[in-house]
């Protein structure tokens, strides 16, 4: 997801900037009917400003998209970092219950395994004294209703 919207941005910059390249009046391999060079100094001169206003423009757009890419950036990276940090809480909660699980009741089977679930959504002060005072058949009733 976070990688189609910084490929967004991305196709967005490319496309500002060959839309400024294209509305440039300098086209290269234009023909020129024999006018005085006074005429073409004139317009090579107001072509070479109005090249130089286009990039000059095209650096502040590109400035400018390089901050807001940026900033997605690092609004990316933080939302995946707190994403792996949930992932790993969860990873460790459910560990820490199969734990209590195994030395309260030896080897998990699958009707301890289909409970584990229920559990983790619970909070820790809710599932720690069940976990720790409930027998495997008080356990199996409570979360298999």
């Amino acid at each position: 997801m976070y990688q189609r919207q910084l490929e967004a941005i991305e196709s967005t910059a490319k496309l500002a900037i060959v839309k400024r390249s294209k509305s440039s009046c300098h086209q290269k391999g234009e023909t020129r009917s024999p006018t005085s060079l006074r005429s073409r100094g004139s317009e090579y001169c107001k072509r070479q400003e109005k090249e130089q206003d286009i990039d000059q423009d095209d650096k502040e757009l590109i400035m400018k998209l390089s901050e807001m890419y940026q900033q997605q950036l690092a609004e990316i990276k933080k939302q995946e970092r707190e994403e792996g940090e949930q992932k790993g809480l969860a990873r460790e909660r459910r560990a820490m219950i199969e734990s209590i699980l195994q030395v309260r009741f030896g080897e998990l089977d699958s009707e301890l395994t289909t409970i584990i679930d229920q559990v983790i959504a619970m909070t820790r002060e809710e599932f720690t004294p069940l976990l720790l005072q409930l027998s495997r058949q008080e356990l199996l009733a409570k979360f298999t209703k």
